[in-house]
Parts: C-alpha cells; structure tokens; sequence
C-alpha cells in the first residue's frame, strides 16, 4: 500500500466507533424476550394463570394415575410410562408409575377422573403447586396432549438425551386450562418425491406430537415412485418403488412396516391418513402397469418435478379392477376412517372424465369401510359424497363452493403456508413458486380467511419434498414453521398474536437444539449477530477472488467479470457492466439506523440501470430504473425513488447513504446533498449487481470501479461522514484472528487452525507477532498454525510500517479431540464382554468415566436398546438369554466413546433352588406342588453329582411335568411358572447335548 494515498477514519472516529461497538455489542443487543412469568408455551395454551412457588421433580417424584375404568386406568399407565421415560434420561432419576387414584405429595397426578365432556377429547387442566402436579382430562388423549405441556414447563435442558447435571428440575405454580380450536391438526409428509425410512418418519411424528399435531397425511404415490407394498399388484414395489426425484433409489414400506408406522403414531394419540394420489400423478403406477395406459405398454419411471402430465384412464374397468385391489389392501391395514385419494393436477384428463373417475374411486372407498378425503377440486365431482372430506389448498373465492354446498368439511391447507416453500430468496433448499414465506408468514394466516368457520374440519401443513433427501433437510423446512401452523390449529385465533409468539418461539430455540432438531434460525425471530461497528472492504488484495472485510465478519467474492484495478487508495474492483459482481450473502441491516460509504469511479447513465449494493428488500443504484441518470434506492414491492444527483463519469466520488427513521440521505464527497423522507433496510447481499425478486436473476449490472465499502450498523454523524474521507497516519493496525475447526459449546473437537489477518490503511503493516502463554516471547507470525489439544491463551499484535503498534489482543482457544474413556461394571466388578449371570442374581450397572481436559458432561446406558438409569437393580428373573449393554459418554467438546458390551443369563439347579425358595418366602408359590417340585430339583442335582446326566435331564422333565399338571390346591402364578419352565427347559437342552 502507497503511503501517499492510503487513508483511514480519523483517531477521534475509531473511538466513537469503538465505544459504539461496546453499546450494541452482540451480547448486549438481544430482542426482548416473554415477561419471566409468562411460559414459552408452544403452541400457546387457552388460558395460564401463574401461581406462588414451584414444584421440584426430584429422584423420588412418582407418577400417580388413574382412570375412570381399569381399561382406562391401563391407557394411562401407558402415557405415564412415556413420561417417565422422558424425564428420567436428562434427570438420570428413577421416576416410576403407581396406578392409584391417591396421588402422595411430591408427585404427578395424571387422570380422567373429574375430566369433563366440556373439555372434549383432547383438552386438558393442569394444575401446579408446591406440592402436586395434577393433569385432569375428559379422556387419555387430552392427557397425553397436557404431557407436551407439562415438559414444556420444565428446563429445557428437559429435551437433552443424555444425563444432565447441575440442573434444578422446577416446573412454576401455575394453572392451565386448555384445549383446541380445531379437532384436525395435520402433516403431510411426501415420500415419494425423496423416500424416507421408517425410523426418519417416526422421529418427524414423535417430533409433531410434541406439538399437539394429531394426523399424519402419508402421500404414499406419485409421478417418481409408490411407496406402499399391494400385495396383490407385486410390480408396483418391483418396479414403481425404484427410483425418485434426482434419479435416487427410491424404496417403499412393506404393509408391516406401515402397520408399525401406523402403531407407533397411534401410542402418540397421532391418526396416518394414507394417500393414493390419483387419477394424475400416475406414472409411477403406468410405468408399473401397462394395462392401465390405452396402448397396453409400460411408461418409463420419471425423476424430474413436472406435474400434470399423468392420467389413470376414466372409462375403462381395468383402471377400476386396479384401484379396488389398491384401496382393498390399503383399507385392510389402516384404521384410520379415511383414505386420501388425492385429485388434483389431473390436467390432461377432461373434465367429464374426471368427474366420473372421483365418483368411481369415491364408491370403491366407500365399499371398504372408509371415507374420501381429496384436494380441490375433488369437490367439484357429481359423485362426491357429503361425508367425503374437501382438501382446500387453493383458497381462492371458488374453490370448496361445491363442499359447502354439499355440506362437506374442509382441511384448510393453503399453498402460501407450504412448508417446502423457502424461507427466504437466499434460502438454499425449496421452491418459490408460491412466494417465499417466512415465520411470520406461516404464523400470519387464519383458516377464516379460507372458508367460513362453519365448514373447517382443521388444518394441515404441507411438506412436499422435491428438493428434501435427508433428514435434516426436513427439519429444516419444517421447524420453526411447522410450530407456527400448529399454533394457527391449536389455538384460536383471538389469543393469538405474533409478537407474543415470536418470543415464545425465540426463548424455544434451546429446545430444539436439544432434541436434535436442525432448524432453520429464522432472522425475523432469531435476530442474527449485529453487525460488527465497521465492517470494511479494502479491496487490497490484488489478487485471488476474495475481498476480505476488515472486521472478520463478512469476506465477499469476486464473480464473473469483476477483477482487481487500480483504486482511489492502493487496489480496488473493477465492474465489466455485464457479469461481474460481488457476492457478500450477508442480511440485510434491517434499519432504521445505518451508514454505507464507497468511493465511486463510474459515469452517469441514461440508457442502463445500475446497482451500487443490492439485497432481499432493497438496493441503492448508481442510475436509478427507468433511464434517470441519477442516484437512488429502490424498496421492492414499493417503488423506486430518486436523489436529485447524478455522478461524475470517470472520477472518483465519495457517495455515503444514511438510513434513519426520518428517511435516507445521500452524502458526496462528505457533505449532505439530500434526504428522501422514505426509509430502507441497508442491503449486504451483492455489490454491483441486482438480484430480483422471486427469481433471482441478476440485473442492473455496474460498469465502473469501486473502493473503500464501508458499512455501519449505526446512522454517522456529518462529521464521522466526512472524517471517512480523510486519512490520519498514527492509526496503529487492526488485527484479526480467525479460528477453524469443528466447535462445540466453548471447546473446539478438532486440532484447530489459528490465521492472523492484519490491515493498516495508513503506512501498511510492517510485522504480526503472537505468542501462546502469557510468560512467553513474541514469535513472528508467517502463516496459519495449528493447536492441539489443549487450554491456550494466544497474545497477538501487530506493527505498521511507521512504528505504530497495536494493542495487545487475548483470546483464549481449548481444544479437546480426544474422546472420553470408560469402563462398565456389574457389581462393582469389570464387566467383560460375554460374562455370564444367572437368573436367580440382581446385578447392578455402573460407569466409571474420565475426561482429563474438557470433562466428562454426559453418561448414558441402553440395555437391550432401552434406557438405563445406573445403579439400578436389575432383577435377572426371567431374562434367559444374551442381553446388550451400549455405554456412551460425552465430555463438553462433543467427543463421543461408545461401547457394546454383551452378557448372558443362563440358569442352574442351584439358581433354580434359589428361585424356588425366594418365591415360596413371597407367598408366590404354594401347595403340594412346591414339594414336588423341589424333590424333582433335589434328584436332578443327585443324579449330576453322579455324572448321570441323561437321568438328571429325566428329573428336570419330571419338573416340568410338576408345572404343567398343578391342581387348584396350587398357587403358581403365570410368571412365576413360565420362569421356572424355561429355566427348566434350558437345562434340558443343555444336558442333551
């Protein structure tokens, strides 16, 4: 850099920069969050009264529950066991289930007792004092639906699936009475577009029912593939099943797997709609099929997303003979009283057709037991029954007009609350086609607006997967949405308000984090980082394609004909007016405070639009649209207004824009040359082009050179405006340090890679130096270094070529990438893998884990895939066989050891001696046949001590036989015989050997 040219703020502007920085520093610039005795309910209950106090779960908390009826008192034995379950994981506690209608102090009291038909079948009163938790409801749904609240209650460190220590498990007094707006509260998941595994559906459906979702819309058919197995028509999975969108494997789910799909959402109080889309949307089906096309040949399976160019053939019987033995099977495994049979986008069938196709399908359906549900414009059918269900998904004046009439209920599913749609034009997976819709506008609707109330049967969110092939691509297109449309069907629409949510969904952000949730961090709701005080593009560098900012917070890149020149101060950018441009991708500032300024080298134009900085909502234009020559911003969707300025061609010009919530101005050369009463959001997306709206498309392309982009999140004064233009040479250097590796919390999980970034627009830097202990010398910097594991503190600094130095700058990196060890014992004893119990022992599981650096944070045990609480007794009675034991740890960076271990239970006469007697001192066992059946035991034992192992397997028979033949003089419960029996029948077959 060129000592006579280089300039930089002046020192007096550095510090009002720098104090500035320390106002509105990240830390301290967060939105403000519910008042702290308003719940983050999510989705927000009908009323919430706070109490006096708290209720603390602890390890000796007990779930109370109890039914109106033994059938009802075992239904909610169930919904208790899964809340048990939930928090016992974090907790590490032992909470267990009581069925009995005298709840002790300190528990949870869950029932129908008392319940009302007021509260239908899935609200619910929650009660919390100091002494109790109660949760009464009219059935057990309403109280599974109060279980998602009452977790919510307490920490969010409630969602974690590893113990969590250091945590105070408080739920707050309170009083809750609540129940929904709408009966039906669905989600659509498409499978065919991209196929999804059993497990990936079940985990969106446990994630859903946490939300009080109560249907599952399945789309298990389309133009890319059919995904449910017809056993009858063996050449839809064979071939239809095959392929997706992108040309991937594709898959489908055998009627079994359904049926545990089915199962698995029906324990969550959750209803699986399936859907057969038909009679477009086929081809998956033709291309399995070559009777169902009129030339009697196979359609070849499609991967592209076209729609609307498939049909099933109205008028013949074979279309019918097909469609009765897909709904014959499909009716047999679903409980659910409707099937889908989808309806829409069926263009190339006439409209006569259609009308007698839905009535055909609508009989068929009919035949097995079930009713119809169709998207529009199914309704429109001479043969649609009033009982079938409407599917609204246009919402426009005309559609349902045929279901109202008819006296249908409708699910109010508009396509501008698609999930699939994204968030933002910057968002980088989902479609656009109906607009982009962000949290709030998936908040912001209400099924009114579609149809009158009257006519609402409930809501569902749609989540088509063109462009979804992983699991966290889902959760990505779905949360934080997905909560937002819940709450539109939960609740009604006089409570709701979405300032009110937005704060409840900010503070549920941790949440999702802990359940694993990969959610999209909405900006509207998850403010992002402030911008750093003075985020600066030199626009040295010279070479390369990165312009790096100053700050460390935005680097951009050079993209199409966009290259290194000489700049007003050392390099700058060069703009072609066709294709060059720089991509920064940063959020706009989203007013109405705010500064940009950039020296200017270009000309006036009367024939071209040209953008200086474009964004999501605005940019700020060189020559302004429409031929005007002169400076100006445009607000998308607004208009597009104009500074009464045009540049100087060929020179260059200082151009500063300010946003305030009086209007923006326009500053040349340091002094205010207009304000424009309307405001703008300062746009950080691209520089030198123009994105469009909707599309993307890059226009309004700069011809010229730029140097010296600077942009604060603050409005400058008009002396910090013209100070921007000076230069001052006893500024010392600015250094940045930038660390990479894979972070977790406060500790990095990978060896990490340390770069020193120094900039001086005065003199230039001379030398960066560093060092990694505070008692250690300086070392020249030459280049990235690398830490391993470790706690360091790196001290760094650099000099510019006048002999000003920099301030020392601390910052402390730990790294951590060695996993934790650990060992499991049984009984205080090493377990070794293939140790051997047996059934009469009680054996206890323990971990002893070490973590030498960052620390051991989370210990978890399955035992046969299930849960374990350490040292719990294990009772070995009736657990013949190989178990496993999976032992994982975590240590604060996210370092993960994890180890199967496996042992064996077998048996013994000794162990069965034992059994004997422990179920004769319990009063389980009584009558003649305990003395029969020791006398049995007692000669097998003789007959082993003599070697004659054929008659000691005689006597075990003779045991068996004992159980078999007891009399009602016998007292040998179920359990107790079956145990002694297959211990018996162990032995058996060991001794036959």
């Amino acid at each position: 850099m060129k000592r006579s040219k280089n300039k930089t703020v002046s020192m007096t502007l550095v510090v009002m920069l720098l104090l500035q920085m320390l106002i509105i520093s990240p830390n301290h610039a967060k939105a403000a969050a519910n008042p702290p005795n308003t719940p983050s309910i999510l989705p927000k209950p009908a009323s919430y009264t706070m109490g006096t106090g708290q209720f603390i779960l602890t390890d000796s908390t007990s779930i109370y529950v109890a039914g109106n009826t033994a059938e009802e008192t075992d239904e909610l034995d169930k919904i208790g066991q899964m809340l048990a379950k939930k928090l016992n994981v974090p907790t590490g506690f032992h909470i267990n289930v009581i069925k009995s209608a005298n709840p002790q102090a300190g528990s949870i009291y869950l029932t129908t007792i008392g319940g009302t038909s007021s509260q239908g079948n899935e609200g619910y009163d929650l009660s919390t004092t100091t002494d109790r938790v109660t949760l009464t409801a009219y059935t057990p749904e309403g109280v599974f639906r109060g279980n998602q609240t009452l977790i919510q209650l307490l920490p969010a460190d409630i969602e974690k699936s590893t113990v969590t220590s250091g945590v105070q498990w408080v739920i707050p007094s309170s009083t809750i009475s609540d129940k929904p707006a709408y009966s039906y509260r669905g989600l659509m998941f498409d499978v065919v577009r991209h196929f999804f595994t059993v497990d990936q559906v079940k985990r969106q459906i446990d994630l859903a029912s946490q939300y009080k979702i109560n249907k599952i819309h399945l789309h298990l058919s389309d133009d890319q593939g059919w995904r449910i197995e017809i056993k009858s028509r063996p050449d839809l999975t064979r071939i239809g099943s095959t392929t997706q969108v992108g040309g991937g494997p594709g898959g489908y789910y055998t009627q079994d797997q359904f049926k545990d799909i089915v199962n698995y959402a029906a324990e969550r109080y959750i209803e699986v709609i399936p859907e057969i889309e038909m009679p477009g949307h086929t081809n998956a089906a033709l291309a399995s099929y070559g009777e169902l096309n009129p030339d009697g040949q196979r359609k070849p399976m499609r991967t592209d997303t076209e729609v609307g160019y498939s049909t099933l053939m109205a008028h013949s019987e074979v279309t019918y003979a097909f469609v009765d033995d897909v709904i014959k099977e499909l009716a047999a495994i679903s409980p659910s009283p409707y099937i889908h049979i989808g309806g829409d986008e069926s263009y190339t069938t006439s409209a006569s057709d259609y009308d007698y196709f839905i009535g055909r399908v609508t009989g068929i359906v009919n035949k097995y037991g079930k009713k119809v549900v169709g998207w529009d414009p199914s309704d429109n059918s001479s043969g649609t029954a009033s009982d079938s269900i409407l599917q609204n998904w246009h919402c426009t004046s005309t559609t349902g007009t045929s279901a109202i009439a008819k006296g249908m209920k409708m699910i109010v599913s508009p396509a501008n609350a698609y999930l699939d749609m994204k968030y933002y034009t910057d968002t980088p997976i989902g479609l656009s086609w109906r607009g982009y819709i962000n949290t709030n506008k998936a908040y912001s609707w209400d099924p009114t607006g579609c149809v009158s109330g009257a006519s609402i049967y409930g809501t569902e969110s749609a989540l088509w997967a063109e462009t979804i092939d992983t699991q966290d691509k889902m959760d990505y297109l779905l949360y934080p949405r997905l909560i937002a449309n819940a709450e539109v069907g939960w609740t009604t629409k006089s409570n709701r308000n979405w300032d009110d949510f937005k704060a409840r969904l900010k503070d549920h952000g941790l949440r999702m984090k802990n359940k694993g949730i990969k959610y999209f961090e909405d900006p509207i709701v998850w403010e992002p980082p402030v911008v750093p005080i003075h985020s600066e593009w030199k626009m040295d560098e010279g070479t390369g394609t990165t312009v790096k900012d100053s700050s460390g917070y935005l680097n951009g890149a050079l993209v199409g004909g966009a290259t290194w020149t000489t700049g007003k101060y050392g390099n700058a950018v060069s703009f072609d007016g066709s294709s060059g441009y720089i991509n920064l991708g940063g959020q706009e500032i989203k007013g109405p405070d705010w500064t940009l300024g950039v020296w200017v080298n270009g000309q006036s134009s009367t024939t071209r639009t040209e953008a200086l900085i474009s964004g999501s909502s605005s940019a700020i234009k060189i020559n302004q649209w429409n031929k005007t020559g002169k400076v100006g911003f445009t607000v998308y969707g607004v208009e597009d207004y104009v500074f009464n300025y045009s540049i100087p061609s060929n020179q260059w010009t200082h151009l500063a824009f300010v946003g305030t919530s009086s209007g923006t101005s326009l500053y040349v050369n340091g002094v205010l040359k207009e304000t424009n009463p309307n405001t703008m959001n300062c746009p950080m997306t691209s520089v030198g082009v123009e994105g469009q709206p909707g599309t993307g498309t890059k226009t309004s392309f700069f011809k010229g050179s730029l140097d010296e982009l600077k942009i604060f999140n603050r409005a400058l004064s008009a002396s910090e405006i013209a100070a921007l233009t000076q230069v001052d040479w006893n500024v010392p250097p600015v250094t940045v340090a930038k660390l990479d590796g894979t972070k977790f919390g406060e500790w990095y999980q990978t060896p990490v890679t340390v770069t020193l970034s120094s900039t001086d627009d005065s003199s230039g830097v001379a030398k960066t130096e560093y060092k990694l202990s505070e008692n250690g010398e300086f070392a020249l910097y030459t280049g990235p270094f690398t830490l391993t594991d470790g706690i360091y503190t790196i001290t760094f600094r650099s000099v510019d070529q006048e002999g000003n130095t920099e301030a020392d700058q601390m910052l402390q990196v730990k790294a951590d990438s060695t996993a934790p060890s650990a060992a499991l014992t049984a009984n205080g004893t090493l377990l070794n893998d293939g140790t051997q119990f047996e059934n009469d022992q009680t054996v206890t599981l323990e971990v002893d884990a070490e973590d030498n650096l960052s620390g051991v944070d989370g210990i978890s045990i399955l035992l046969d895939d299930e849960a374990y609480a350490a040292g719990t007794d294990m009772d070995l009675t009736g657990q013949l066989g190989s178990h496993s034991v999976t032992v994982t740890v975590t240590d604060k960076a996210g370092n993960e050891h994890k180890e199967l271990y496996t042992f064996n239970v077998t048996t013994s006469v000794h162990a069965m001696n034992q059994l004997l007697i422990r179920y004769e001192t319990s009063g389980e066992l009584t009558g003649p046949v305990l003395v029969q059946l020791e006398n049995s035991l007692k000669q097998a034992e003789d007959q082993l001590n003599k070697g004659s192992i054929e008659k000691a397997a005689k006597h075990m028979n003779d045991f068996v036989k004992h159980l078999m033949n007891r009399t009602d003089k016998d007292q040998v419960p179920d359990h107790v015989a079956l145990v002694l029996k297959e211990s018996a029948n162990q032995l058996i077959a060991l001794w036959s050997k």
